[in-house]
């Protein structure tokens, strides 16, 4: 109002890059606070994420190969029951491994965790899931896997095979989320409106020269 009256725009000029060295003063701030937030995830979080998911994706590729080296197929490469062991005794004979299985489920005690014996090469354990109330068997070689176990014999064996076939499928996912990088301007980049920032200050003090009164 006052630049209105008097009619020197200087006034108006100077109110006007007041406002915008405090806005750009504000935004540079709020850039270096996650700067530093994201420098210090990438010193203390991702070297080790990364380490641990490349370690993920090597013992799922090993136990793609066990899991094949353990499979019996037919002569046209078609996948038969493979012998499963129960408490040291092996069964050939699904339907019989199957009831076996759920015979041992029965006196299952929470919060214990109980190896059960072996399937395709991969050690069996089972647990009561006290979040779920489902009982929960683990597949283990160089990494685990998980599912829950229901009350049909038959349908609990295609559900450990479902689990061990999809191993494979599952490791272009893992790598997926292994190749995601950081954009590293967002860390070694300077403030983008920084050099703004230096011109509207730079304005503001030729503008308080040129008339002491402001």
């Amino acid at each position: 109002m006052k630049a209105l009256a008097t009619g020197d725009t200087r006034i108006l000029e100077k109110t006007n890059l007041d406002a915008d060295v405090n806005k750009l003063t504000l935004l540079k701030q709020s850039f270096l606070n996650q700067k530093y937030e994201l420098q210090d995830k990438l010193i203390k979080f991702y070297p080790g994420a990364i380490e641990m998911q490349n370690a993920k994706i090597a013992a799922m590729e090993e136990d793609v190969i066990k899991l094949r080296d353990n499979t019996l197929t037919s002569d046209n490469k078609e996948n038969v029951f493979s012998p499963m062991t129960i408490n040291c005794v092996e069964y050939t004979d699904k339907e019989k491994a199957g009831k076996m299985l759920l015979a041992v489920l029965q006196d299952l005690k929470g919060m214990e965790v109980r190896d059960i014996g072996e399937y395709r090469g991969f050690n069996m354990s089972v647990s009561f899931d006290s979040v779920s109330r489902n009982i929960r068997i683990t597949l283990k070689n160089r990494y685990s896997y998980s599912t829950d176990l229901g009350l049909d014999a038959y349908g609990n064996i295609t559900r450990i095979n479902n689990l061990l076939d999809n191993i494979e499928s599952k490791i272009p996912d893992e790598r997926a989320e292994l190749n995601i990088k950081i954009d590293e301007n967002e860390i070694i980049d300077d403030f983008d409106d920084e050099k703004e920032n230096d011109k509207s200050k730079e304005k503001l003090d030729k503008n308080r020269n040129d008339d002491t009164r402001f």
